[in-house]
């Protein structure tokens, strides 16, 4: 019986070791679960803000801006919008045609556009209430059209006594005509019309007229157009006329839009983008060079 007892005793001790054994925790490796691991939800970036600008422009620049038949647009400035977008990826740009050049400034005085653009010179009045790019994408001076022949006109000072047909009123007008009160021995014959540029160049190759005094690019297109082979000197003092330089326009308090507008337009000059982007548009390589 004492017998029976002790092995009933040592079976039921080895029955509690058991026991006492499944009930421990499981012992763990310094190895991470790779299940856990991979239900761990990734951790997201931060959206980048993305800055909505809207860009006005008139529509009826020729080879800078325009509408098409089917209300899309295009134009040299058209193009370098669209590579500014695609390169800037923090800015995403609205087109908006103004239909006016006159709408431009309006607009950014209301907010309605953040950035204009139409070939705009630099003017004090303008500097005074809006911000200006500091890079220029467009430049168009001021220059002599005569006849491919000529080689008795190699400046304005051999225009005098010289027949020159020009537009009633227009900077080139005023001029030279401030040109003839420095000059009252022997001015330039000056004679008015008020028809396009074009069509005064086309008074030229006539041969009625001896030269006449346009901005590059107009004498560009003319020559895509119309065939027009005109040779153009260089005015030292084009400046005179109008400032050749078209830059884009901001509302004050945009500097940091602006910088990143000329920093991009600087990469697109030195790369060779704006010049090929400029000669879809015109004959000739219009994009002022770099410092």
């Amino acid at each position: 019986m004492k017998k029976f007892l002790a092995i009933l005793l040592s079976v039921l001790m080895a029955m509690a070791v058991m026991t006492a054994c499944a009930s421990e925790p499981t012992a763990t490796t310094d190895t991470p679960s790779t299940d856990a691991a991979a239900t761990e939800a990734p951790v997201e970036e931060p959206a980048e803000e993305v800055t909505h600008v809207v860009y006005g422009f008139p529509g009826t620049a020729a080879r800078l801006n325009y509408v098409n038949n089917d209300g899309t647009y295009s134009g040299y400035e058209i193009d370098i919008v669209r590579e500014l977008d695609n390169r800037l990826e923090d800015v995403e740009f609205e087109l908006y045609c103004a239909g006016e050049f006159s709408a431009l400034t309006p607009g950014l005085d209301s907010g309605k556009f953040q950035m204009v653009g139409s070939n705009i010179t630099w003017k004090q009045e303008r500097a005074d209430n809006y911000l200006y790019s500091t890079v220029s994408y467009f430049t168009s001076p001021y220059v002599i059209g005569v006849l491919p022949e000529e080689n008795d006109i190699q400046s304005i000072d051999d225009l005098q006594g010289r027949t020159v047909l020009t537009i009633t009123g227009t900077a080139t007008a005023l001029f030279l005509e401030q040109y003839n009160e420095q000059h009252p021995d022997n001015p330039i014959i000056l004679s008015y019309a008020d028809m396009s540029s074009m069509d005064i160049m086309a008074q030229v190759i006539s041969g009625r007229y001896d030269a006449c005094i346009h901005n590059k690019s107009d004498f560009a297109i003319a020559e895509e157009e119309r065939g027009y082979n005109l040779k153009m000197i260089e005015i030292p003092n084009a400046d005179e006329i109008q400032l050749p330089d078209g830059y884009f326009l901001f509302a004050k308090g945009s500097e940091e839009l602006q910088q990143k507008i000329d920093n991009c337009l600087i990469e697109m000059r030195d790369d060779g983008t704006l010049t090929e982007l400029c000669l879809r548009y015109f004959s000739m390589d219009l994009v002022p060079k770099g410092e």
